[in-house]
């Protein structure tokens, strides 16, 4: 896929745009989404996924703001809080990206049965080593 432009000068693919949703803000922190999909905090690279995910674990939010420092407690809170209120939403998207993962690694795998079965040796003889 062809690489854009943007007026500032940054490289980007087409259909990644970033779109601010202004009404979602959640405490003062503003989530992202991009288009089309992917939810990320402004003003980091990092994504809810990684966030919620960590929630969804058990982790607390200090814990999580530990692992991530790109952000704060703040924003951490802040995204766990969107993700709170916007649950129903926010799990259907998970869903969806997880069924997409899936039908991309299958494809993929059948796509380089070589190159998989390469990785899965690999991987065996690593085990037996350890």
């Amino acid at each position: 896929m062809a690489e854009c432009v943007n007026a500032l000068g940054a490289k980007h693919r087409p259909g990644r745009l970033t779109v601010y949703n202004k009404g979602e803000t959640t405490n003062g922190q503003r989530v992202r989404r991009t288009t089309p999909g992917g939810y990320f905090l402004s003003g980091v690279r990092v994504s809810l996924d990684s966030i919620v995910y960590a929630f969804l674990r058990g982790e607390s939010p200090e814990s999580i703001a530990e692992s991530f420092p790109a952000l704060n407690l703040e924003q951490v809170y802040g995204g766990l809080a969107y993700y709170l209120a916007n649950r129903d939403q926010i799990d259907q998207y998970l869903r969806a990206e997880k069924a997409d993962f899936d039908q991309l690694r299958d494809e993929s795998r059948r796509a380089h049965p070589l190159l998989y079965s390469k990785l899965e040796a690999a991987r065996q003889a690593f085990q037996k080593s350890s």
